[in-house]
């Protein structure tokens, strides 16, 4: 829970900042797509294991290649077991899951340009963010269900017209959280729940943007 602190104080002023500047273009968009999760149950990545997802954000672009990102994302999970029988009498899994992020994001190419030939980019992006558990995961362990993690994704846009651009992005966000499947680190052989490993769960999604001007108001009023 500390670390989580942490993370809100330092993602808030980050957030502030850039809705108190002056003229910026800006994009407000959604997307929809799948969440995938890999673990002690789900150790590799298996396309069966994907639930429908979606998300929401607010993009003020700092200049054309840099933009920062604000969002929520939400969704299902599930994951299951190769393995019949295992020590810890669980073989699958499935809950909801919500998160809430603060991303930066680079664009390869001008591609926004009205002298550029190219109406599409490649993009990476990174950042923070925390996520809670939602349903069909219980607190006996002690663990606190909001947690940190780390955004890590690409993909590619392209712009339909002044005000509109589509995308497709995958994403992997890291996390510092091992019973996302139900199962800690507590097998000694490491069939289920290896410490050393932490539950991944991973973003894939088409997107929708819609890119506008904030002009805040040169005179104030009370």
């Amino acid at each position: 829970m500390l670390i989580t602190r942490k993370i809100i104080i330092l993602i808030l002023p980050v957030i502030l900042v850039p809705l108190s500047a002056r003229s910026q273009l800006n994009d407000i968009g959604f997307g929809l797509g799948g969440l995938n999760v890999t673990g002690d149950i789900s150790k590799k990545y298996e396309l069966q294991n994907m639930r429908p997802a979606g998300n929401v954000f607010f993009r003020t672009n700092v200049s054309d290649a840099f933009g920062l990102r604000y969002g929520i994302t939400g969704g299902w999970i599930q994951g299951k077991s190769r393995i019949d029988s295992d020590t810890s009498g669980i073989s699958s899994f499935n809950l909801s899951i919500a998160e809430a992020s603060f991303l930066m994001e680079y664009h390869f190419l001008d591609y926004k340009s009205k002298h550029s030939r190219i109406h599409w980019t490649p993009l990476l992006y990174f950042g923070i963010g925390v996520f809670m558990p939602i349903g069909g995961l219980g607190n006996d362990l002690g663990y606190s269900l909001i947690q940190p993690t780390i955004p890590l994704g690409f993909g590619f846009k392209y712009n339909i017209n002044p005000k509109f651009d589509v995308g497709i992005e995958a994403s992997s966000r890291i996390t510092f959280f091992d019973y996302l499947d139900r199962v800690a680190g507590y097998d000694p052989d490491y069939r289920y729940g290896n410490k050393y490993n932490f539950d991944v769960y991973y973003y894939i999604g088409f997107t929708l943007y819609y890119t506008f001007y904030i002009i805040p108001c040169p005179y104030g009023y009370d």
